[in-house]
């Protein structure tokens, strides 16, 4: 079953899901802009019974209270915080796209709190991609005849081809009520040195990518700057494949978790 809670932090409340048993390993799962930890819920299933799985909404998405400034570096600070809070030591900590990045920061700013790193579909990306990036935010500025609304929904039916419409709606709400934090944390992705931190990690890592995933170009290069790391890659999954693909991705972080223990 999976359960709801908060966390109280000195920048406000920060909602979580969690599932599986306090004894096992910690596996903290990180969710991509604009949705929130809502999009792990059939990947908490397919994990509770071998880790405890706990799932934050990053601040200013899903229920969670915003920072005072958006960033990707004040993202890894508020998990790491949360973690604290919950007196989680260390855990493997997965990342999805803009959870990539957290992920990242995190494992470069705290090493001791990261067992093991995955990565999915993490945005290393060249100089234009990143100028480029805050443009393809899915935000629109508000305007009382409500055309914003038909240009961002036009937004999300070019994310995936194949995504059921109900994800796609329920995504489309999630961005609607984070607001102006979708396009700060594009921004700030675009401003995060990714390929920085990458060098500086030295936990076991393992970098997915799904090959209709828009980042899967990303997949190798990031692996590359890894000091220990391999990839899985996702045939046929986009930027959904948490809930596309869950099968194939949660025996793939069992593995993962597995092998860094056995590896330790």
């Amino acid at each position: 079953m999976i359960r709801r809670d908060y966390v109280n932090l000195d920048h406000g409340l920060v909602h979580f899901r969690h599932a599986g048993n306090l004894t096992k390993p910690a596996f903290i799962l990180l969710h991509q802009a604009p949705s929130s930890s809502i999009m792990f819920d059939p990947l908490m299933h397919a994990l509770a019974g071998d880790f405890r799985v706990l799932a934050p909404d990053l601040p200013g998405f899903g229920q969670s209270d915003c920072l005072p400034q958006t960033s990707i570096t004040g993202f890894a600070d508020a998990i790491a915080a949360w973690m604290k809070a919950l007196e989680v030591e260390s855990a493997f900590v997965f990342g999805h796209h803009t959870g990539a990045t957290v992920a990242a920061a995190l494992a470069a700013r705290s090493p001791q709190t990261v067992r093991g790193l995955v990565l999915s579909g993490p945005p290393l990306l060249d100089a234009a991609q990143r100028a480029a990036l805050p443009g393809l935010a899915p935000w629109c500025a508000s305007r009382e005849d409500g055309v914003h609304l038909a240009e961002l929904w036009a937004k999300f039916a070019q994310k995936s081809a194949n995504a059921p419409l109900a994800l796609k709606q329920r995504e489309f709400a999630l961005a609607l009520m984070a607001g102006d934090v979708v396009r700060d944390t594009y921004a700030s992705v675009a401003d995060y040195d990714l390929a920085a931190d990458l060098d500086h990690i030295s936990s076991p890592a393992l970098v997915v990518g799904g090959t209709q995933d828009s980042l899967f170009a990303c997949t190798t290069p990031a692996a590359s700057r890894l000091n220990r790391a391999s990839t899985h890659i996702v045939k046929g999954a986009d930027t959904y494949v948490c809930e596309t693909h869950t099968g194939e991705l949660s025996a793939a972080l069992k593995h993962f978790a597995r092998e860094s223990v056995h590896g330790s």
